[in-house]
């Protein structure tokens, strides 16, 4: 009898949160879908040389909170082509963030830097900052979060089979992995940390 209760109760929770989670969808689903129409727009108006409504139009879709690597390095493209740089840069700046492997996206920053005029010459960096500084270009924000996470999450799993086994030596060997994978989390939440800085310095 218990055991139907505990069923019956925990099949109403798990409704309950599948009409909450459609519920709280469908307004995200009407406004992705008008960024899409947006996105596209911009896409149509940039093809026909009218870059400066293709700039509005890729705006919109930011504003719509339709932000990815594609609507940024569009929006430069169409800066680009409007003859506003700064403005350009930025954008191939903010999609860098997000896809900074990206060879497109790369030339076309190195292109539209060499335009500047005013550019300002920083003192070349030497040594383990340099390094630093050239390994975390390469990797994004969200790929560190994800890497740390995942690596959060294999200790808890570690930890929680160490708990259950009986070997001293299987015990002893898993929380040596653990704190080994500890101290590479402390590492990549740090260089996660410097990330984060960097972009908003």
């Amino acid at each position: 009898m218990r055991s139907a209760e505990c069923t019956n109760r925990l099949s109403r929770h798990l409704l309950v949160g599948l009409v909450a989670t459609v519920w709280a969808c469908c307004p995200a689903q009407a406004g992705n879908r008008e960024a899409v129409d947006a996105y596209n727009l911009g896409n149509r108006q940039y093809k026909n040389g009218k870059y400066e409504d293709a700039v509005e139009s890729y705006e919109k879709c930011l504003k719509l909170h339709a932000r990815s690597s594609a609507v940024y390095y569009n929006l430069g493209n169409a800066y680009f082509q409007a003859g506003d740089l700064g403005r350009a840069i930025l954008a191939y700046e903010r999609a860098k963030r997000l896809t900074p492997r990206d060879p497109d996206l790369l030339q076309n920053l190195h292109q539209a830097s060499l335009l500047t005029r005013d550019e300002i010459e920083l003192p070349p960096r030497s040594g383990l900052g340099a390094a630093l500084e050239l390994g975390l270009s390469r990797v994004s924000v969200n790929e560190l979060t994800l890497a740390a996470s995942l690596v959060y999450l294999l200790i808890v799993v570690l930890l929680l089979v160490r708990l259950f086994l009986e070997d001293a030596v299987a015990r002893r060997a898993l929380g040596t992995a653990a704190l080994v994978l500890g101290i590479a989390l402390c590492a990549g939440t740090g260089a996660l940390g410097m990330k984060l800085q960097h972009q908003h310095a």
